[in-house]
């Protein structure tokens, strides 16, 4: 009987061996599926930081332009401001012009001339 407790013990961890031949089976197919998981998860994580980073540059574009508009805005007041003060300063020398008429136009030189002679004379006769 030895022979066939021997087998009998034989068998048995056969089919200790064959159980656990299909629990490794198994357990090869359960990382498989998880392997694939795990590479989705990444996948899904490597778009997430890519609409991360697009969402940041899309928010400093926002601010820049935001700065620009506003730098835009302040030029623009200080252009109206200078062209007011222009006005101003030209209007303030052409206060100070005398206007002759009745002075023919020769050239700046000879009309120069004449209003010289023109101041030479008595004004009044």
């Amino acid at each position: 009987m030895e022979v066939e407790e021997k087998l009998d013990i034989i068998l048995e961890q056969l089919k200790k061996l064959q159980s656990l031949s299909s629990q490794i089976e198994a357990m090869q197919k359960e990382l498989k599926s998880l392997k694939g998981a795990v590479t989705d998860m990444a996948e899904s994580v490597k778009f997430m930081e890519n609409e991360a980073d697009r969402v940041k540059e899309i928010v400093k574009n926002k601010a820049e332009k935001e700065q620009v508009d506003l730098l835009k805005d302040s030029l623009a007041k200080m252009e109206e401001s200078m062209t007011r003060k222009l006005e101003d300063f030209e209007n303030r020398s052409r206060r100070q012009n005398l206007v002759f008429f009745g002075v023919p136009e020769l050239g700046e030189t000879q009309v120069q001339t004449q209003i010289k002679n023109y101041f030479r004379k008595p004004l009044y006769r």
